[in-house]
């Protein structure tokens, strides 16, 4: 029954309002002339607090004329104070130290000064009374007064204080110095100053302590500025300076409790009148709400509702619409339905395309991850896409890369050509552009293949490979040098041992026949070690690691070696220093390959005649094996470059023949041991290189 009833006043509402916008929108209008009227009342209340900030701006300034002459009183007071005191001062400069100091404070006392100073004609302070933080403030001005007597403001450094001088001369009319005075400003404006109006408040600032604002000059002020509101005002003065520009700032709070009183009594009318007009803005704007709002609401329901379906792709109901709903918004609910139905349709589409893309994505992603040539994507000049070898490849993080234009990878990656020109983004293009294009990268000394692909014309897509070519061409400058090297190396002991078979198929003594199978034997030796290091270098990691170790002495090894080099090296002596015989754990045929190689290179570098020293020795539970010779040395830049695969010192390797691969095997097999190997100046000025073991049962 109580739901019968609720229902009639709503179709009388329903059937009260206007049927279309227009008319509900004059319904608005009348709201709006509603507030119209509260806008005037409100203009009056701003119209009559600008009148009383107007008045309250004229009380501030007449009160600044009522500062200046208070300032100018207590200038002309400490100026009178001053002239006394210059006038008597010549009395009292012979006084005893008692009697002038007596006389010095019953005139600060008379003048309320607390700065007090008398200077001859030179300048020189002769007495001084006062804080030394003002005298210091004081004394440019002490020492060259502009006038023959003055007064006005300064900043003592820790207050402003009203000052005066005047010039003392004697009987003869002759200068005889200058009388300072100093009062400060705040105690006198306490004891002195009477505000025209109840309710002044004023604080002195140092000079620095608020910026005044530019405006004209008040009552004698450079610079003033006035702030009023609310019938209250505060004046910021800047005092003029007699040491500077700004002897410091005076702000002046000043509340008139009769333009308070006034301002408190129109705020109270104007509120009243806008809260009368605000309750009929607010039945008003309810009446307006009904009458627009409902229907706004149903179509936002309908959207929510709608809207998460329409975003799956799913089909839309259409929306419900009440009886007394306008024509403009059953128009309005047919175009949204429209659009709803067109964005599900829409939205099917792109949810089956973002599908596609990206599994095509997850697929380019997979491969570009897996090449390990670098690939970066450009579109319309910018890195969009790139992969880890790229990262790896140009040493920028794939942050850095991604999002980077192209004409910025230069500040990033520094490229040179063959000729070690530093190439610039328009020439690496145009480049790149005709074909692939090797470019070489510093720190370290890097080379790069990059070529580039069009993938769209316009908006330009482009797809950019590189690739790390450095391996690639040291391998080929080790190659012609191995090929150069094994042709000459190889070339010298082939072409012996084939003159030696062609000597062996003559009649010979068995004296010439042995000597002649002895040299072929030895050539045909030198050919398999030259072999044996190219052999071992390639697989250096597997092959000279120990398979089956077992104890080897280090001392009956070394000896082992130095025989069987003595007969093929006669230009040289040999000695081997045995302190003691450690055992290490290792691969003999690997230990006695290393120490070869050291005992051959400090015969190939040492000149003949010389002595290759062997020294065994074991410390801290290591056994130490060095080699020294009276060599030219290794210098200690280049200490760690000889251990390198193919490394050679540039002085000897045009000198010596070789591949640059001994030291580099001993190093490989003492490190696969357990142990290290390094080089150090020798005792006789040569080279010493040495290899580190640990003994057995230490490792």
């Amino acid at each position: 029954m109580s739901a019968g009833f609720g229902q009639k006043p709503r179709r009388l509402a329903s059937r009260l309002q206007p049927k279309t916008l227009r008319w509900r929108l004059a319904l608005a209008a009348c709201a709006a002339s509603m507030l119209g009227v509260a806008v005037t009342f409100g203009l009056v209340h701003f119209a009559t607090t600008a009148r009383f900030n107007g008045m309250a701006a004229d009380v501030a300034r007449e009160q600044l004329v009522a500062f200046r002459a208070f300032i100018e009183a207590e200038e002309d007071d400490v100026a009178v104070h001053a002239a006394e005191i210059a006038n008597s001062s010549l009395r009292h400069d012979g006084d005893p130290p008692t009697a002038g100091q007596t006389w010095i404070d019953e005139r600060l006392t008379a003048a309320q000064t607390t700065l007090f100073v008398r200077t001859d004609a030179s300048g020189r302070i002769k007495l001084s009374r006062g804080d030394a933080g003002e005298l210091a403030a004081f004394r440019p001005l002490l020492s060259s007064p502009p006038a023959r007597s003055g007064r006005g403001m300064a900043w003592t450094g820790r207050q402003i204080a009203v000052s005066s001088w005047s010039e003392v001369v004697d009987a003869n009319g002759r200068s005889r110095g200058y009388v300072f005075l100093a009062r400060p400003l705040a105690p006198a404006i306490r004891a002195r100053f009477t505000p025209m109006t109840e309710g002044v408040a004023i604080a002195l600032r140092p000079p620095a302590a608020v910026a005044v604002a530019s405006s004209d000059g008040v009552a004698g002020f450079p610079r003033v500025h006035i702030d009023v509101s609310a019938g209250m005002s505060r004046s910021v003065v800047q005092l003029p300076g007699l040491l500077s520009a700004s002897a410091g700032i005076a702000e002046i709070d000043l509340r008139d409790s009769r333009l308070q009183a006034s301002m408190d009594a129109g705020k109270r009318a104007t509120l009243i009148m806008v809260l009368v007009v605000g309750v009929l803005a607010i039945a008003f704007g309810l009446a307006l709400g009904s009458a627009v709002g409902l229907p706004i609401d149903r179509t936002r329901k309908h959207l929510r509702e709608q809207a998460p379906l329409a975003l799956e792709g799913m089909a839309c109901d259409s929306m419900a619409l009440g009886p007394g709903t306008s024509s403009e918004f059953r128009d309005l609910a047919s175009d949204v339905d429209g659009l709803l139905s067109a964005l599900a349709r829409r939205q099917a589409e792109l949810v089956e395309a973002t599908r596609q893309a990206r599994a095509a994505q997850v697929s380019l992603r997979a491969a570009l991850d897996g090449s390990p040539e670098g690939k970066l994507l450009v579109e319309s000049g910018v890195v969009v896409l790139a992969n880890r070898s790229a990262e790896e490849i140009l040493r920028v993080p794939l942050d850095t890369l991604v999002g980077t234009p192209v004409r910025d990878l230069p500040q990033l990656v520094t490229g040179y050509d063959e000729d070690g020109s530093r190439l610039g983004i328009d020439e690496i293009a145009a480049r790149v552009a005709e074909g692939s294009l090797v470019v070489r990268l510093d720190d370290p000394e890097r080379w790069i293949d990059a070529a580039v692909i069009v993938l769209v014309p316009e908006p330009q897509q482009l797809l950019l490979s590189i690739r790390d070519v450095t391996e690639e061409r040291r391998l080929d400058a080790v190659r012609e040098e191995i090929f150069s090297m094994v042709s000459h190396d190889l070339r010298a002991p082939l072409t012996v041992i084939r003159g030696y078979l062609d000597i062996l198929g003559r009649p010979l003594k068995p004296e010439a026949r042995e000597r002649a199978l002895e040299s072929a034997r030895h050539n045909a030796s030198k050919m398999a070690g030259l072999l044996d290091d190219l052999l071992d270098v390639t697989g250096a990691d597997v092959l000279l690691a120990p398979r089956n170790p077992h104890p080897v002495d280090l001392a009956a090894l070394a000896s082992e070696v130095v025989g069987s080099v003595e007969d093929t090296s006669a230009g040289h002596r040999f000695e081997v220093v045995t302190g003691a015989s450690p055992s290490v754990s290792g691969e003999e045929r690997r230990l006695r390959q290393a120490v070869l190689n050291l005992v051959s290179n400090a015969v190939k570098y040492s000149p003949r005649g010389t002595t290759i020293r062997i020294v065994v020795s074991e410390a801290d539970g290591h056994a130490l094996l060095a080699v020294e010779d009276e060599g030219p040395g290794i210098p200690a830049d280049s200490r760690e470059a000889v251990f390198a695969r193919y490394g050679r010192l540039p002085a000897t390797a045009d000198e010596k023949p070789g591949f640059g691969l001994g030291l580099y095997i001993v190093r490989t097999i003492a490190e696969k041991h357990g142990g290290r190997a390094y080089v150090e100046d020798a005792p006789t000025g040569g080279a010493r290189v040495a290899i580190e073991l640990p003994l057995a049962g230490q490792a």
